[in-house]
Order: C-alpha cells, then structure tokens, then sequence
C-alpha cells in the first residue's frame, strides 16, 4: 500500500481562477460534483439535487479572527506576529517572521506595545500594554493564504 504524501495532493490552479473575493449572495459559489466517475460544474443553490435520503451535509461555521499584528522593533526591523494562544489578558503566545529574541520590544499602531518575554524555537511568548481583545479589534488584521493578494475588510467576506 502507498504512503499517502503531502505532494498527492499538490495540483495546478490557474491565477485567474483563484476568487480574490467571496461571491453575493453566497448561494451562487461554484459547486463541483463528482458522480460516477463524472465531474458536474454547477451552483450551490443547486446542492439539494445532489443529495440523497441518508446522506450528511456538515456545515463549517468557523470564524476567522483578526490575529495577524505588523509592527516594526525599536530598531526598525519589521515583524509580523500571528496570536497562537492566550497567556492571559495581554500576553499570548505568538508564531512571527522577523528576527525576534527575548527583550525585544515591538512597537505597532495605535501606541500598542509589545515586549518578547520568552523565545522557543518558531515562537515567542509578547508581553502586550493593551488586553489582547482590545489588540485584535484596534490593529488585528485577517490572516489570508498567501494566494488572496487584496485585504478582506470584514470577517464576513
């Protein structure tokens, strides 16, 4: 039996078939279908005729939230930070590109500060002056896959 690899699952994507912003109303997002043997191109709206009597549709409700902060150290050096998890109300444990080492402070908008209390390996432990709700909803950004060139203004795009 193969090993299953991540490379099976590589596949070529045409850029001008990447959406760079989500179809309205929703509904109307491609649908494809794959019945025997066969691939059918159609809409979502059309998915009920798809469907069959013990089939199970499961429905991701998954909000994305704004856990993506730039900010530049106090020596200029730029650093992007993604929030992993929370420490407590201003701490959090962060994954970064950027040179980073404990002690270094990190200045963002909206005079928010952040000092890097712990380093391991690809992660960083930041101190920061403003709770971490207030951090997400002033400076927080989407984190988009590097393919979605242009910002979603909204959690809900």
């Amino acid at each position: 039996m193969k090993k299953t690899s991540i490379d099976d699952y590589d596949y070529y994507l045409p850029k001008e078939l990447i959406a760079q912003e989500q179809i309205k109303p929703r509904t109307h997002s491609r649908l494809m279908v794959l019945k025997n043997n066969k691939i059918i191109h159609d809409r979502f709206y059309n998915i009920i005729k798809y469907l069959k009597k013990d089939d199970v549709l499961v429905i991701n409700e998954t909000k994305v939230l704004r856990i993506k902060l730039s900010g530049k150290k106090e020596t200029g050096g730029k650093v992007s930070l993604m929030l992993v998890s929370k420490k407590d109300n201003h701490s959090a444990e962060c994954i970064f590109k950027g040179n980073l080492k404990q002690g270094n402070i990190i200045l963002f908008d909206k005079n928010i500060k952040g000092e890097v209390t712990e380093r391991k390996e690809n992660k960083v432990e930041v101190k920061f002056n403003k709770s971490r709700n207030h951090i997400i909803k002033t400076i927080g950004k989407l984190p988009l896959p590097p393919y979605i060139i242009k910002d979603l203004k909204n959690e809900e795009d």
